[in-house]
């Protein structure tokens, strides 16, 4: 008796075979059709259209953006060129610029005032000494009980 494991019980055997022998018949056809001369020239000719084609798009397109006074991707390229050189040049300028006025330092910016540090680590705090007097902005009652320590 026939188990369930058993290739003949398997209902989609005979697909998966089928789909494999065909699968190889596809693969050697098409790469015997690839590998032919014949192909070959007219995937060179394909390419060659293709770059015509792109090449009197582009012609096409620039002439449409110029008769509407429209910048093209030529002049735009053009133009970051251009602007590129000038912001080195400026940049050259300004590190001349520098270098003549390093005898004047420029002032340094404020020191940013902090606030002051109140807490303590609890170890730090433990041994820590208090103060004789308190605090002038501690409560009467806080004050009141440092005294009296």
């Amino acid at each position: 008796m026939a188990t369930k494991n058993d290739p003949a019980h398997d209902p989609f055997e005979m697909w998966r075979d089928w789909l494999n022998r065909t699968e190889a018949q596809v693969n050697a056809a098409l790469n015997q059709v690839t590998t032919s001369p014949q192909y070959s020239k007219v995937q060179g000719k394909l390419t060659d259209a293709l770059l015509d084609f792109q090449r009197s798009m582009n012609e096409t397109t620039q002439r449409y953006f110029q008769t509407l006074n429209v910048p093209t991707r030529a002049d735009v390229l053009d133009l970051a060129e251009r602007l590129s050189g000038i912001d080195q040049r400026l940049q050259q300028i300004e590190g001349s610029l520098a270098h003549l006025g390093a005898g004047t330092k420029p002032a340094a910016p404020a020191a940013r005032a902090r606030p002051r540090r109140t807490k303590k680590a609890p170890a730090a705090a433990a041994n820590a000494k208090q103060p004789a007097t308190p605090p002038r902005t501690a409560p009467k009652v806080a004050r009141k009980r440092a005294a009296k320590k």
